[in-house]
């Protein structure tokens, strides 16, 4: 157990601005924003609302002149955008608040903050209906992280601004599908091999450019389900990188 706990604790991990970079970007573009109700003097209301990023990934809206945020924001900024992982079903997932001041953007701005979003939402014709206006989260105050049980943290306006979402997050899913579905016992040896634990039912639930997360039952001690990190051999950054790595370390795995 000790050996495990030493191997965690050092076990290359993505920063945390990486993991919220990333997040973000990767969402199915929609979350809870949170605004100061104009309706209900003193009480804060949350609308589910689609929103793009920009080129430093700060998120902006197409709201129209009827919604109740609207009206909340042209009397008071100060909102929250809560994101969730597209794998969010609870406490596990990760999610992140961006808290913040949006402001309505100028008429000159309209064309390009049109071609982002809909490079986002293809399908989101009404943006052109004449009572559609664009808000931006332009200044940013702070970004509180949650990736799961036991990992959380806040972030700077800038630490975010200035970190690179993983490299691999587009197309870690299919990958992890066809290991879990076909490999999943490749999957144990590895962990085996890699973490010197011996485990059973490991399925890869994580997977970015320096290693992979494995849920999976420990077979030694009290057992038990948990979440265990295998770093890569060294960082990949496509998916050809990705099959190098786990060809490798299955190969090292079977020869033991």
């Amino acid at each position: 157990m000790t050996r495990f706990q030493t191997h965690q604790q050092g076990a290359a991990r993505l920063t945390n601005a990486e993991e919220v970079r990333t997040l973000v970007e990767n969402s199915n573009g929609y979350g809870v924003l949170s605004t100061n109700s104009k309706q209900y003097d003193g009480y804060p209301t949350g609308s589910v609302v689609g929103f793009a990023l920009d080129d430093v990934g700060s998120p902006f809206f197409v709201f129209s002149s009827m919604s109740a945020h609207t009206a909340d924001v042209a009397k008071d900024g100060r909102v929250s955008l809560t994101v969730t992982a597209n794998d969010f079903k609870g406490a596990a997932e990760g999610r992140v608040v961006m808290v913040g001041d949006v402001s309505k953007l100028g008429f000159e701005l309209k064309a390009a903050y049109r071609d982002m979003y809909f490079k986002r939402h293809p399908d989101a014709f009404w943006i052109d209906f004449g009572d559609f206006s664009y808000w931006k989260m332009d200044s940013l105050t702070c970004l509180r992280y949650i990736g799961g049980f036991a990992r959380a943290g806040s972030l700077t306006p800038v630490e975010y601004s200035t970190a690179e979402a993983d490299p691999i997050a587009a197309f870690s899913a299919p990958v992890m599908k066809h290991m879990n579905d076909d490999h999943a016992s490749s999957t144990a040896a590895i962990v085996a091999h890699e973490v010197g634990v011996p485990v059973e039912d490991a399925l890869i639930v994580g997977l970015d450019a320096l290693g992979m997360t494995v849920k999976a039952t420990m077979k030694f001690a009290s057992g038990g389900v948990t979440k265990i990190r295998v770093p890569f051999p060294q960082r990949v950054t496509d998916r050809k990188g990705i099959k190098t790595a786990l060809v490798a370390m299955t190969q090292a795995a079977n020869s033991d």
